[in-house]
């Protein structure tokens, strides 16, 4: 699969991809419950309350190329 990765998500699909999950991380909870379980995961497993907004820059800087590069990787 990784062998034929730009076959299965071309340079489109992944901006698409990269649209759709930067969206989901802006989206705040929909729940109190949901906003203390974030807020606990941030502050207590993650240990930085900036994570989300250091995921979205990221996100936006990183190109076709390097995603290609990072899976291939792996």
């Amino acid at each position: 699969y990784l062998d034929d990765l730009e076959t299965h998500i071309s340079k489109e699909r992944f901006e698409e991809l990269k649209h759709s999950l930067a969206k989901q991380i802006q989206t705040p909870p929909a729940t109190l419950k949901l906003f203390n379980e974030n807020t606990y995961r941030l502050g207590f497993e993650i240990e930085d309350f900036d994570w989300n907004i250091k995921r979205l820059d990221a996100l936006k800087t990183m190109t076709y190329e390097e995603f290609l590069d990072i899976t291939k990787a792996y």
